[in-house]
């Protein structure tokens, strides 16, 4: 508890919805050598180097790896108090874990190929705090206007740990919007943070076991559910949609204006899986003199397909599901939109979307388009069963 309040510091002053600002932020690791590493080297985040090397995340029995939803429902549970705005819907407060998982909602990592990144001098770490033997190297780059995280090449490199905490480090880069801001005091909340996430003290021993990786990356899930699935059964009637990360646009990509929001309604169908539900589309935009302008399409098609999720995944995350809508906005463009993952913290439907030309071979490049993140007009509709690809 005690360690989590003194991040109030950095959050108290941030700008909770992403103000898109020119520039961004990096992130820095330490590549190092290391006989038992397949590679004959290791990187770790700057953030957290000094922690890994004394043992810190060997606290916990098994790998001690855990993903970002679960941490956020621990520092919901240490830090409960709902004092911050919604980065979406203004006339609500919520609490710091929400807060991380829904501003993590808002940007998308992407891999550069075998590329290296260029160095971005925000981090101030001097050469006598680089480790012997080491190198201190760019390992992401977040453009905090488009909420793209650029990684750098041989990321494998990169403990499982070490990955929930560069997801850390840029979400809260993110938060703070503030490009080419010194990074120091970010590094600083990461390791207050991983110290009270790898404390044991700081949990019960339910959410300890949930935490902890004994097997690789699996995560734990409880014997009752075990031989069981829990699947999205119904696609809301209504989801509004805000747009969120922007990714690079390839020279044959049709231009469009760029909606703000999304609303899609059901006007066809029940919402469960399949082929017979159709959805109108409501594009809004913001205008100069008026707070919004829009144009409504219905889908030509849509296509909900769900499929049960490995025996060994999270306990309750919902099972595999990919809901599409195609529509036709003129005759040479096409709208793609695909809702693809559920938040259980925040309540977001996650995904994206892309304009394509009308053609019947045209389709959505991933991580090309848009993000998107949805509210539902109700709350999600799960059930349990053996297999849930044929409902």
């Amino acid at each position: 508890m005690r360690n989590l309040t003194l991040i109030l510091s950095l959050v108290l002053s941030a700008s909770f919805a992403k103000g898109g600002n020119e520039g961004g932020g990096g992130g820095k690791g330490f590549i190092c050598p290391d006989q038992n590493a397949q590679s004959g080297e290791k990187i770790y985040l700057a953030d957290t180097y000094k922690l890994e090397k004394s043992g810190f995340f060997n606290r916990i029995k098994g790998h001690g790896a855990m993903s970002f939803k679960y941490a956020a429902e621990v520092i919901n549970e240490l830090y409960p108090e709902k004092l911050y705005r919604h980065p979406y819907l203004q006339d609500q407060k919520i609490a710091f874990g929400t807060l991380l998982s829904h501003i993590r909602n808002t940007i998308i990592f992407q891999r550069r190929g075998h590329q290296k990144l260029a160095d971005y001098p925000d981090d101030f770490i001097s050469m006598s705090a680089v480790p012997k033997g080491c190198k201190k190297i760019q390992i992401a780059f977040q453009n905090l206007k488009t909420g793209i995280v650029y990684l750098t090449d041989g990321m494998d490199k990169l403990s499982t740990d070490n990955w929930f905490y560069l997801e850390l480090h840029e979400t809260l880069l993110a938060l703070r919007d503030r490009p080419g801001y010194n990074t120091t005091e970010i590094r600083s909340q990461v390791a207050v943070m991983a110290k009270a996430l790898s404390d044991p003290r700081s949990f019960s021993e339910d959410v300890l076991s949930q935490l902890a990786v004994p097997w690789l990356d699996y995560p734990m899930v409880a014997k009752d559910y075990r031989k069981r699935f829990k699947t999205l059964y119904r696609m809301p009637k209504q989801l509004v949609c805000y747009t969120t990360w922007r990714g690079e646009r390839s020279k044959s990509a049709p231009r469009f204006l760029v909606p703000q929001q999304l609303i899609l309604t059901r006007v066809k169908g029940d919402g469960r899986v399949g082929l017979h539900n159709m959805y109108e589309v409501n594009l809004k935009y913001k205008a100069m003199r008026i707070p919004y302008w829009s144009e409504k399409f219905v889908s030509e098609k849509t296509d909900f397909y769900t499929e049960a999720y490995n025996i060994l995944g999270d306990l309750d995350e919902i099972g595999t599901f990919s809901w599409s809508g195609s529509y036709v906005l003129n005759r040479r463009i096409k709208m793609v939109i695909d809702i693809n993952d559920y938040d259980a913290v925040t309540g977001e439907y996650l995904g994206q979307f892309d304009f394509v030309h009308n053609q019947p071979d045209s389709v959505m490049e991933l991580d090309r388009g848009y993000g998107v993140v949805c509210y539902p007009s109700e709350a999600p509709l799960f059930r349990f069963d053996e297999k849930s690809k044929n409902l």
